[in-house]
């Protein structure tokens, strides 16, 4: 009975780190997507938009509506990655302590 405890404790915490290595990866390639399409809006909106703006003389609005909008809109995309992942971690850390927990009262 005891080995088997063993096995399931290793089991438990193999299952808990794939779980979190996993929500790693997926907020590194979300994070770098995000950061790759704020890259893109800045260098438009800072380097490209102006020389079209003293071509084109368009309004200041609709550059804001084009650019400001979207670049904070994945801002914030871009912290609720960061929180959830912080969150889920240290939710799957304490699960994982939990379970441990329980097996050995038992």
């Amino acid at each position: 009975m005891k080995i088997a405890k063993e096995k399931f404790k290793i089991l438990i915490g193999r299952l808990f780190l794939a779980l979190k290595l996993f929500i790693a990866m997926i907020n590194f390639v979300g994070l770098s997507l995000v950061s790759i399409f704020i890259i893109i809006i800045l260098v438009v909106y800072l380097i490209i938009m102006p020389a079209f703006l003293s071509i084109l003389m368009m309004p200041a609005i609709i550059l804001y509506y084009f650019f400001a909008i979207p670049l904070s809109l994945l801002m914030v995309v871009y912290f609720s990655l960061i929180w959830f992942s912080i969150g889920m971690i240290v939710f799957l850390s304490n699960t994982q302590r939990y379970f441990n927990n329980l097996l050995e009262r038992s």
